[in-house]
């Protein structure tokens, strides 16, 4: 009798702790573009799952066939999933980049029917500036630009030895770092150029304006990251590493230019020598104005690792007027561009002036002018998509988070410490927003 009473009993409290287990609110948590079938939020969702009163469900769907096609998929996925209960309004709806687009598209067409609310993570709610530079040719004429410079230093120093292969070298390996270039910092979003979602996605574009003219009236939260500078080095090296590391770029691009400003700095020092010894030998100078004009190229890949980050900042439209000064100076032809990294009358900067006004410093090469210098202040961003379009119009500061040192590829996942703070900055936060005040929607209790 006691054995079938204990048989009983563990049957009750087995069924029992099965059933809490799988009881709690459904969540949708959706992916974002290019992470189709990876399951990115496995790792939270499974937490969530187990501590809190919730169930998440992975949500899946094409990133290029357009916003509203996407959304169509996501929608007929979640009513034909016999483990959920689609129209509830306790329903929460979590995704990442496109993915929170896509929430926000079934919100629209169907109002308070599958979510009672939606968290937005890393979302371009505002539409997403780097897919108008990549489709305006901005962003490809800089990465052009950037290779065009980092490589001047070390094919002059092999120009030597290629002699009439020189040439052809460069217009072989450029192209090839441009792509490489391409794939690793916007891959997913290049990837779908041509396509309805890079149409979609564009900021100003007529889709991102007509869902923001969208008046919802569900509780909605924006997750927005805010990477640490150099944002577009940490966000490749993310990219690269699958989240593990977001300073490999960092450390690489440091080296690389302390490498550039030897080179340059060897080639300045042999170009004086070379000066010096033009009084005795002639021949000299044509020693010195080769160095002169390889520190000028080896300083060109320098100066343009210092000015990436402001060069990335424009093209996602994360920077911002700060101030002008005008000053009246001397002016002379591509000067600002080409020889402002020699001191002025040194003899690579001479060779530089003569390299860029044909030789002839005395005919228009200078003029007086008046110039204006801007300054423009880097905005937070993650990356990726500046913070304005991440948090998104009319969303109280109190349903704003801020994932502190958090770029757009870690966005799903920050478990391995790589933010501000060395902490799991991604689950902070649903923390935050789970344990908010009694009768707030989001608010989610333990288990």
């Amino acid at each position: 009798m006691m054995k079938t009473i204990i048989a009983i009993f563990l049957i009750f409290l087995i069924s029992h702790c099965t059933y809490s287990q799988s009881s709690g609110r459904d969540v949708a948590w959706a992916h974002g573009l290019g992470e189709g079938g990876q399951d990115v939020w496995s790792f939270y969702r499974s937490i969530f799952t187990t501590e809190r009163q919730m169930d998440g469900h992975e949500s899946d769907y094409s990133s290029s066939v357009g916003v509203n096609s996407a959304s169509t998929e996501v929608k007929n996925e979640w009513i034909s999933n016999s483990n959920v209960n689609p129209t509830s309004a306790n329903n929460i709806g979590i995704g990442h980049s496109l993915g929170g687009i896509v929430l926000r598209d079934i919100e629209r067409d169907f109002p308070a029917t599958f979510f009672g609310g939606i968290i937005t993570v890393g979302s371009p709610n505002k539409g997403a500036d780097i897919v108008n530079s990549i489709d305006n040719g901005k962003l490809t004429e800089a990465i052009k630009d950037g290779t065009s410079r980092m490589t001047a230093g070390p094919l002059a120093e092999l120009a030597s030895l290629l002699g009439p292969l020189y040439p052809f070298l460069s217009s072989f390996v450029n192209p090839l770092i441009d792509d490489a270039i391409l794939a690793q910092i916007v891959g997913p979003i290049s990837n779908i150029k041509g396509t309805q979602s890079f149409t979609d996605l564009a900021a100003n574009g007529t889709y991102i304006n007509t869902l923001n003219s969208n008046n919802s009236n569900i509780p909605r939260i924006s997750i927005w990251g805010t990477e640490q500078s150099p944002v577009h080095w940490r966000i490749a090296s993310s990219f690269a590493s699958d989240r593990e590391n977001d300073k490999t770029f960092v450390d690489l691009a440091n080296g690389v230019e302390a490498i550039y400003t030897g080179f340059a700095l060897t080639n300045s020092a042999q170009t004086l020598l070379g000066g010096i010894g033009c009084i005795f030998n002639p021949f000299a100078c044509i020693s010195a104005i080769n160095h002169a004009q390889r520190a000028i190229k080896w300083n060109k890949g320098r100066v343009w690792l210092r000015q990436s980050e402001d060069m990335w900042l424009e093209l996602i439209n994360c920077n911002e007027f700060s101030s002008s000064i005008n000053e009246t100076t001397v002016l002379i032809d591509n000067y600002q561009e080409h020889c402002a990294g020699f001191m002025t009358g040194s003899p690579e900067w001479v060779a530089c002036i003569y390299e860029w006004c044909d030789g002839d410093v005395g005919n228009g090469c200078m003029e007086e002018v008046t110039l204006t210098n801007y300054v423009f202040t880097g905005l937070k961003s993650d990356g990726l998509l500046c913070g304005s379009t991440q948090i998104g119009d009319n969303i109280a500061q109190g349903d704003r988070f801020e994932a502190m040192g958090v770029n757009h590829a870690e966005e799903t996942n920050t478990s391995s410490g790589t933010t501000l703070n060395g902490n799991d900055e991604m689950q902070r936060i649903f923390n935050l927003i789970w344990d908010r005040p009694t009768g707030d929607f989001f608010r989610t209790s333990k288990r």
